[in-house]
């Protein structure tokens, strides 16, 4: 419609669309008396006990779980901007249509022998144009950058709605929350353009957040009235010091 390509008119407020977050489990390969037996097998080693490995007490054992993030946003805008192309006529045009604009060229120019000097006819028109950009970010419970795909060939489990909130003091704080996930996403894709000189459309879009929880063992050696904090890796069997 002819309104659409009005580059006076008002621009169109940005609109957010984010889906809501959800949440899965790693499956879990070692349970509990598996996780104590290898805390049994290097406690001295973590310990650092030696002959002494008997004195070394696990004091505690408890399960909890570190967290992965993966989101994946969308940006999409579509503008108007005004460009014009210059083209060079015969010197004794004085007048032009331009789809439905009459331009004036004014008299023709003087004729020498030999030379006709053109006249500059500049066209201005509007373009309507659609830029879209996207990306996908995933994060370790670290907070370390990591590829996506690590997270998409994981073996998951769904996990209920309000598990984060139910078991909150069995998760660990995580490095990078959904939220700033979300943040360094749309710092990293939305960039308007800086040509856009009416704005029809603008759009960032989160249709993907997933937290990704990882079970772990969260553990405790009392080692000559000293603590020591070991993880054992639900997932891998992995044991080590925190």
């Amino acid at each position: 419609m002819s309104e659409d390509f009005d580059i006076k008119g008002p621009n169109s407020p940005l609109k957010e669309k984010i889906e809501k977050q959800r949440v899965y489990f790693i499956r879990k390969l070692v349970d509990r008396h598996q996780a104590q037996t290898l805390i049994e097998q290097k406690k001295g080693k973590l310990t650092k006990a030696g002959k002494n490995v008997n004195d070394v007490i696990i004091k505690s054992l408890e399960p909890g779980y570190n967290a992965y993030i993966r989101v994946r946003g969308e940006y999409r805008i579509t503008y108007l901007r005004k460009k014009h192309i210059s083209i060079t006529t015969a010197s004794n045009v004085i007048g032009a249509k331009v789809f439905d604009e009459i331009i004036d060229l004014g008299s023709p120019e003087p004729f020498t022998k030999g030379k006709s000097k053109g006249k500059t006819l500049t066209i201005d028109f509007v373009e309507k144009i659609l830029y879209q950009a996207e990306d996908e970010l995933a994060f370790d419970p670290q907070g370390k950058k990591i590829d996506p795909q690590e997270i998409v060939q994981m073996a998951l489990e769904d996990a209920p709605s309000d598990f984060l909130e139910t078991h909150k003091d069995q998760i660990a704080v995580l490095k990078v929350s959904p939220e700033l996930a979300i943040e360094k996403l749309r710092l990293g894709i939305m960039n308007r353009p800086t040509d856009a000189q009416r704005i029809l459309e603008e759009i960032f879009e989160v249709p993907l957040i997933q937290i990704v929880l990882s079970p772990v063992f969260n553990v405790i050696l009392e080692y000559k009235e000293i603590n020591y904090k070991v993880l054992v890796d639900a997932v891998s069997g992995k044991v080590m010091k925190v």
